[in-house]
């Protein structure tokens, strides 16, 4: 079990690494660097805590909306292997940060990987709620604009969290 954990996070850092690249983004030197992090420290807390940094520091909402679905797949992966205790509250932190990112896209995989970790989010729930605010808000100033927006993922993921 642990060798397969090991092999998916190294797989997901390659898609980081090649996401990166596609980005313009690589720094040989930062990636011996972040190689060897992997080997002396929690490879997936590290991992998550790197792709966090990624979103936020690529320009493209593109991009940044990339780095945060693979973040959510981690996640995913570790929800379904029962593993979030490798999410301290720090992750959780940065990720209630990132709903107040401007591309609505971006706060609605954020919400959906928040939602994946259940109650052990709760300290999310003011930044959800007020990310559904916001989306609300925009919802009856723009009434015209498509309804595909994050709003159904902010409150599927307030239900998750808020379950008992």
């Amino acid at each position: 079990m642990a060798r397969r954990a090991g092999r998916i996070a190294r797989r997901l850092a390659l898609c980081l690494v090649a996401v990166s690249w596609l980005a313009g983004g690589v720094d040989g030197a930062a990636l011996a660097q972040d190689r060897a992090s992997l080997e002396t420290q929690d490879r997936t807390a590290l991992l998550v805590t790197q792709m966090i940094a990624r979103v936020r520091s690529v320009d493209s909402p593109e991009i940044r909306v990339a780095y945060a679905q693979s973040l959510g797949m981690v996640i995913r992966y570790l929800s379904a292997e029962g593993k979030l205790e490798t999410i301290d509250d720090s992750h959780i932190d940065d990720l209630a940060e990132l709903l107040e990112d401007e591309s609505d896209a971006l706060r609605g995989v954020v919400a959906g990987a928040l939602g994946h970790l259940g109650p052990r989010a709760a300290r999310a729930v003011p930044a959800l709620e007020e990310a559904l605010r916001k989306v609300e808000a925009m919802r009856q100033a723009l009434p015209i604009l498509p309804q595909a927006d994050s709003a159904y993922t902010i409150k599927q993921a307030l239900r998750k969290i808020t379950a008992e």
